[in-house]
Protein backbone atom coordinates (compact mmCIF):
# COMPACT_ATOMS: atom_id res chain seq x y z
CA UNK A 1 0.00 0.00 0.00
CA UNK A 2 1.27 3.34 -0.77
CA UNK A 3 1.12 6.29 2.09
CA UNK A 4 3.10 9.05 3.49
CA UNK A 5 5.05 8.94 6.25
CA UNK A 6 4.46 12.12 7.92
CA UNK A 7 7.72 13.47 9.97
CA UNK A 8 5.57 15.85 12.27
CA UNK A 9 4.16 14.02 14.45
CA UNK A 10 5.67 10.59 12.94
CA UNK A 11 2.85 8.20 11.62
CA UNK A 12 1.62 6.71 8.27
CA UNK A 13 -1.49 7.47 6.18
CA UNK A 14 -2.82 6.30 3.28
CA UNK A 15 -5.93 7.39 0.41
CA UNK A 16 -9.10 6.34 2.09
CA UNK A 17 -11.54 7.93 -0.40
CA UNK A 18 -11.02 10.24 -3.39
CA UNK A 19 -13.88 11.44 -4.95
CA UNK A 20 -13.29 13.72 -8.01
CA UNK A 21 -16.89 15.34 -8.97
CA UNK A 22 -16.81 17.07 -12.50
CA UNK A 23 -20.08 18.72 -12.53
CA UNK A 24 -19.00 21.02 -9.33
CA UNK A 25 -14.84 21.09 -10.08
CA UNK A 26 -14.43 19.79 -6.56
CA UNK A 27 -11.93 17.02 -5.47
CA UNK A 28 -12.58 15.52 -1.82
CA UNK A 29 -9.50 13.49 -0.17
CA UNK A 30 -9.80 11.40 3.13
CA UNK A 31 -6.39 10.37 4.41
CA UNK A 32 -6.86 7.77 6.83
CA UNK A 33 -4.06 6.42 9.64
CA UNK A 34 -3.77 2.96 10.94
CA UNK A 35 -6.70 3.90 13.99
CA UNK A 36 -9.00 5.16 11.14
CA UNK A 37 -8.67 8.96 12.42
CA UNK A 38 -9.51 10.77 8.63
CA UNK A 39 -8.02 14.19 7.77
CA UNK A 40 -10.03 16.01 4.90
CA UNK A 41 -8.60 17.91 1.74
CA UNK A 42 -10.47 19.56 -0.65
CA UNK A 43 -9.66 21.43 -3.74
CA UNK A 44 -11.90 23.50 -5.56
CA UNK A 45 -13.02 25.43 -8.83
CA UNK A 46 -10.16 26.13 -11.49
CA UNK A 47 -7.46 24.03 -9.81
CA UNK A 48 -9.59 20.99 -9.10
CA UNK A 49 -10.49 21.14 -12.80
CA UNK A 50 -7.06 21.22 -13.74
CA UNK A 51 -6.04 18.45 -11.86
CA UNK A 52 -8.32 16.39 -12.89
CA UNK A 53 -8.15 16.99 -16.18
CA UNK A 54 -4.24 16.39 -15.78
CA UNK A 55 -5.29 13.17 -14.15
CA UNK A 56 -7.75 11.84 -16.85
CA UNK A 57 -4.44 12.59 -19.14
CA UNK A 58 -1.55 10.70 -16.96
CA UNK A 59 -0.01 7.41 -17.67
CA UNK A 60 -0.81 5.98 -14.29
CA UNK A 61 1.70 3.11 -15.88
CA UNK A 62 4.51 5.26 -14.24
CA UNK A 63 3.30 6.44 -10.82
CA UNK A 64 -0.21 5.08 -9.58
CA UNK A 65 -2.90 7.33 -8.84
CA UNK A 66 -2.83 7.17 -5.11
CA UNK A 67 0.77 8.19 -5.43
CA UNK A 68 0.14 11.31 -7.12
CA UNK A 69 -2.70 12.39 -4.76
CA UNK A 70 -0.07 11.98 -1.94
CA UNK A 71 2.27 13.76 -3.85
CA UNK A 72 0.07 16.93 -4.41
CA UNK A 73 -1.07 17.09 -1.37
CA UNK A 74 2.57 17.25 0.22
CA UNK A 75 3.86 19.16 -2.85
CA UNK A 76 0.58 21.79 -1.66
CA UNK A 77 2.40 21.85 2.25
CA UNK A 78 -1.05 19.89 2.96
CA UNK A 79 0.99 16.90 4.55
CA UNK A 80 5.03 17.20 5.81
CA UNK A 81 6.44 13.46 4.83
CA UNK A 82 7.74 11.02 2.17
CA UNK A 83 5.65 8.88 0.01
CA UNK A 84 6.50 5.05 0.14
CA UNK A 85 5.10 1.98 -0.45
CA UNK A 86 3.82 -0.16 -3.96
CA UNK A 87 0.67 -0.02 -5.15
CA UNK A 88 -2.11 -1.90 -4.43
Amino acid sequence: MERVNLTTPIRELHISRLRLDWDNAIIAIAVGDANGALQHFTYEGDIARALMVALNKTDLSLKSLQHRVLDRLVADGKLVGTVIGTPD
